[in-house]
């Protein structure tokens, strides 16, 4: 038999449980715009989430392409998947069940994608540390001490 008072523990705590993945959810909606602008940080670096040069996946920039940069004032040393802007304007984080990812609605992804792999969405292991550890973890202690009763 439990007390009065471990029960009341053990129903909240079995609330909050079932509310966690809401939690973490809208946490992650809320932090859309830190998520999106790590990973187009890093395609602007050059590379995709598995930390590898673009370069090396999709090849470098053709003469030309690296003539427009120029007169762009662009970057061409690398490979950073951005002219016009549209590319990295059009990400946003979707979900997958209880996962997130990172998408782009702009009318090249699937171009791009075929050519240097779907690993250009995402956020390397580093990146998703930091996301997680300053941002989601805060948003979900926050929620779990707010919200079991002792």
């Amino acid at each position: 038999m439990t007390s009065g008072l471990l029960d009341t523990a053990f129903k909240s705590i079995d609330k909050v449980t079932n509310e966690l993945t809401e939690v973490a959810q809208k946490s992650v909606k809320n932090n859309e715009g830190i998520i999106t602008a790590l990973n187009t940080a890093n395609l602007f670096s050059g590379k995709n989430a598995l930390d590898q040069s673009l370069d090396s996946i999709g090849g470098k920039y053709k003469p030309i392409t690296v003539e427009i940069k120029k007169e762009k004032g662009q970057p061409y040393n690398r490979t950073t998947l951005r002219d016009t802007g549209d590319f990295y304007e059009g990400f946003f984080v979707g979900f997958k069940g209880t996962t997130w990812e990172v998408e782009s609605e702009d009318s090249k992804r699937d171009k791009l994608v075929e050519r240097y792999g779907k690993d250009i969405f995402g956020n390397t292991p580093k990146d998703e540390k930091t996301i997680n550890d300053k941002h989601i973890l805060p948003d979900l202690l926050e929620h779990i001490l707010e919200n079991v009763e002792i």
